[in-house]
């Protein structure tokens, strides 16, 4: 799908740039670009694969989210 390619390739980016990246920085990325995944499971593809540790977690600052726990995720060589 079009829109987890684009949406992985920039959290690829914001990992390498930042170190770690979260589902809300790409949610950020999203509403600036004006993205919009085809099905909300869309969201959850984008760190599939082996490339893709989680390193830590932290409350989401989403307010459709009510502060649920969100992954911090690093992308590894693979």
């Amino acid at each position: 799908a079009p829109f987890v390619k684009t949406m992985r390739d920039i959290a690829v980016n914001l990992a390498r740039t930042n170190g770690s990246v979260t589902s809300d920085d790409l949610r950020e990325m999203a509403a600036q670009f004006a993205l919009a995944p085809e099905h909300p499971n869309s969201w959850g593809a984008i760190f599939s694969g082996k490339c893709w540790r989680v390193i830590g977690h932290q409350p989401s600052i989403w307010k459709g989210n009510h502060g649920r726990e969100l992954k911090v995720w690093a992308y590894v060589a693979c």
